[in-house]
């Protein structure tokens, strides 16, 4: 199977927030595997996740993933990729982001709950 997930509950340390992905790999497992193994990561590492602006934490650790996958110089990933679809929790709050669109661009969103 190619496909992969990431729960973490009580983000950061925070039992208010949790982290929920699923990756729906294709021409391989590379791709997909890594994403659940970093995303998470890369999302709490961003300055604005750290500052409470989740939606634009999420877009950007979409980015930053791609950009370093895609620069990655061994060919790892270069005959696979995946879909993304992502849900943060924060209170009451739900954040998802669901990957890229065609112009290459972050498609992120929240919901209030």
């Amino acid at each position: 199977m190619e496909d992969a997930h990431a729960i973490h509950i009580s983000v950061d340390g925070d039992p208010s927030h949790n982290f929920f992905g699923v990756y729906d790999g294709h021409g391989g497992t590379q791709t997909a595997q890594y994403t659940q193994d970093k995303l998470h990561a890369n999302l709490t590492s961003q300055p604005t996740f750290k500052s409470g602006d989740y939606k634009e934490a999420l877009i950007k650790s979409f980015i930053d993933l791609d950009k370093e996958m895609y620069e990655e110089k061994s060919g790892k990933f270069s005959a696979s990729g995946c879909t993304a679809v992502t849900v943060l929790t924060k209170n009451s709050t739900i954040y998802c982001e669901r990957g890229r669109n065609e112009e290459n661009q972050s498609r992120g969103w929240f919901c209030g709950v």
